[in-house]
């Protein structure tokens, strides 16, 4: 089988239609033994990903890597619970934005109240806003774009673009990963620059007018320069209809990048990375619960979301022999603006909007090594700079923007950390790992409030500013033990931690300063094969007790803010796979459950008592079947065809359980032609039309709102490689 089969993910070659700004980092790399495991150039982990989960006409299932712990190995021999999906699975008409990688991973939720303003993930249960309100969310879900920290969900693109590789980490991953994490980490990382020069077009057309033309080329400059450029355009007209005929939900999107890997020497290499992406679409499209599920909202005005995402990095590593130094800078940052109907009514009577400028600055430095043959260790820094300005406005719509009431934030961000790591190859058969991660911010910030006198928020205008501090150490350790070369155990105890925060809201004169949350979790797992590498069967078995969850709390019947509940605990187990039937049929198979429960939670204010009330985002039941089956019609040619099957249980919006999405069933399906170097692909996305809820809320009018999810949709896809 030719190498070009999937040297990249089909992508396309008109690389300079948009400015190339700003970007991001790197990933990990080549596989290597254990003495050699932190010793590797990471910046070949995309193709070295992408390339291992490709499909081959082998009986056998092909590795698949994973970088998790700081070092490229299989995913068999990690002793975590990981979800990695290469290029050929994230293709366009298969799975092109996060929200449908996590659609298709066991315990892992997303949920964006219909705006690209507000995404939340959630892990076991774990790190979801909880009904977090306004401009300023802190994931629990430590996210990562080609190694570099997004410290606010707003940073994820749209879309994934020339994507390499998606690894979804579950559990606190508490020292080698940025600021810590309660719930998890997901790292997004691009195709790598390849070593001779080509280029892929992709083309595609579907339904309500979709069509996106996306594309890379590689220029391999010389032997110590390869730098590759990609594009993506994207737009689709919107499908749900307004009472007076007009359609919302307009899609349009744009994105480059420019990645350049260099070698100044054998033992250098270095990384620059630069992105830009826009968008201009629709968002916040709110109404009636039986309306939305029906494409139908009541809104005065379209609901306009603008947004531009920019960044840079510099990634350098350098061998020296009995050490591996590696940097990671990078800068990044965000524009947000949104105007929509605030009363959701055909009555042009009040308006919101919110708008956010934030920018931050990111430096890693590690230092890793051996002594002697069993043990490898690795010591570091992290330190984030952010800022982050804004407010959500509300008013009656003769007001002018500029005049509008609101609850304004200006904070800065000082986060400084330390960590060191340490693991034994104690036997052949029994490995020890243990970490620790130091971690002292500080912010400030001040909180304004404006209001006008017909206000219908009723807010009480006012100032007030303060600086605060946080501090934590989270241990981690684990244990592996391999009885044979196809059965590997594990077991796993980690202390994550999301940062407190000073949030928007003024209470009694002072600003709203919350505490950070802070939970320990347990795990026990195994990694299995069988049928002579034709079967992987892993399991991981979890406990988590956090305490000092963010959720919200009023301070007056009509005001909330950002605090803290008191406790919760979630428990469960997932489980995995991937069966290699014939050579040329191929499924993967999962099943997530999660018991996830506030155990000490009141608001005092509202008086209400949500102990043992379902933590909201946390499915009981989450479950996705998938079959991909490819065979050789011809000399050239070959017949591709799939199906994915992606199940989600009842879940609720918000800590009181009164609104609720019901079970959701996704079922993808494609059907296509391949040559080395061409692919045509129809496909078709929620095939059986199921509708669902993807938020739900009562406003100040005593109206049950929400948002949905969009229909089916079905398209067509092709792509070719020079």
């Amino acid at each position: 089988m030719s190498n070009s089969r999937f040297r990249h993910r089909p992508a396309g070659a008109i690389a300079a239609l948009l400015p190339p700004l700003l970007l991001c980092g790197t990933a990990s790399a080549q596989t290597t033994d254990f003495t050699d495991s932190y010793r590797t150039i990471e910046d070949a982990a995309p193709r070295a990903v992408s390339e291992a989960v490709a499909t081959d006409d082998s009986i056998y299932l092909d590795p698949v890597l994973v970088s998790t712990r700081g070092r490229v190995e299989r995913l068999q021999d990690a002793p975590a619970s990981v979800k990695v999906m290469g290029a050929r699975e994230l293709e366009t008409g298969r799975r092109d934005t996060i929200d449908q990688v996590i659609a298709a991973t066991p315990n892992v939720t997303f949920f964006d109240e219909g705006s690209m303003m507000a995404p939340s993930i959630a892990i076991r249960g774990v790190g979801g806003t909880i009904g977090a309100i306004g401009m300023d969310r802190q994931q629990g879900a430590a996210m990562f774009l080609d190694g570099v920290y997004l410290a606010r969900p707003a940073g994820l693109p749209s879309f994934l673009m020339d994507a390499g590789g998606v690894e979804i980490a579950r559990g606190p991953q508490a020292v080698l990963h940025g600021r810590s994490a309660t719930a998890g980490t997901i790292n997004l990382t691009p195709i790598a620059p390849g070593p001779v020069f080509g280029a892929d077009l992709e083309l595609s057309g579907g339904l309500h007018a979709f069509g996106r033309a996306q594309g890379a080329v590689d220029v391999p400059v010389s032997d110590k320069l390869q730098t590759r450029t990609s594009f993506s355009l994207t737009r689709q007209d919107g499908s749900v209809k307004n009472w007076d005929g007009r359609r919302f939900g307009d899609v349009r999107n744009g994105s480059v990048r420019l990645i350049a890997d260099m070698t100044p020497s054998d033992n250098t290499t270095v990384r620059v990375s630069a992105d830009y992406s826009i968008d201009e679409s629709d968002g916040w499209l709110v109404g009636g619960i039986k309306d939305v599920l029906k494409d139908r909202v009541n809104l005065s005005i379209r609901p306009v979301e603008n947004r531009e995402i920019a960044g840079a990095s510099v990634r350098a590593e350098h061998d020296f022999g009995p050490v591996t130094l590696t940097s990671i800078t990078a800068f990044r940052g965000y524009n947000y603006d949104v105007m929509m109907d605030g009363d959701y009514q055909p009555r042009d009577v009040l308006r919101q909007a919110q708008w956010q400028r934030q920018r931050q600055f990111t430096q890693e430095l590690r230092l890793a090594g051996d002594l002697g043959e069993r043990l490898n260790w690795m010591v570091g820094g992290f330190y984030l700079w952010e800022s982050l300005k804004g407010a959500d406005m509300f008013d009656w719509s003769q007001v002018p923007r500029s005049q509008m009431s609101g609850q304004g934030l200006d904070k800065y961000t000082n986060s400084l950390s330390g960590f060191a790591q340490l693991t034994w190859q104690a036997t052949d058969a029994l490995e020890v790992e243990g970490g620790v991660r130091y971690t002292y911010e500080l912010q400030r910030g001040t909180a304004t409030v404006t209001a006008t006198p017909q206000n219908p928020a009723q807010w009480v205008a006012g100032r007030a500013s303060a600086n605060t501090s946080f501090n934590a150490i989270n241990p981690e350790l684990t244990l592996r033990y391999r009885f044979s070369d196809d059965f590997m155990t594990y077991g796993r105890i980690s202390n994550g931690w999301r940062a407190g925060g000073i949030g928007q809201g003024i209470g009694n004169g002072a600003v709203n300063i919350y505490a950070p949350e802070k939970v320990w979790s347990y795990e026990i797992g195994a990694k299995t094969e069988w049928l002579d590498r034709r079967l992987n069967l892993n399991v991981a078995a979890f406990y988590n007790d956090w305490s000092d969850l963010q959720a919200i709390k009023a301070i007056s019947p009509l005001q909330q803010i950002v605090s803290n509940a008191d406790a919760g605990r979630s428990w469960g187990f997932e489980i995995e796979g991937a069966l290699s039937i014939t050579e040329h049929l191929k499924t993967n198979f999962g099943y997530g459950f999660t018991h996830a429960k506030f155990t000490d939670y009141k608001d005092p204010i509202l008086g209400v008592n949500y102990d043992n009330k379902d933590i909201p985002q946390a499915p009981r039941h989450t479950a996705t079947v998938g079959l991909s089956y490819e065979r050789p019609v011809s000399a050239n040619v070959r017949f591709l065809a799939g199906t994915d099957y992606n199940y989600t249980s009842n879940y609720y919006f918000m800590a009181d359980n009164a609104h609720s999405r019901g079970p959701v069933n996704l079922v993808n399906m494609r059907i296509g032609f391949a040559g080395d170097d061409w692919k045509v692909l129809g496909w078709m996305k929620n095939a059986l039309d199921d509708r669902y809820l993807t938020s739900a809320f009562t406003d100040f009018q005593g109206l049950t709102l929400g948002t949905a999810a969009e229909g089916r949709t079905l398209g067509v896809t092709a792509s070719y490689t020079f």
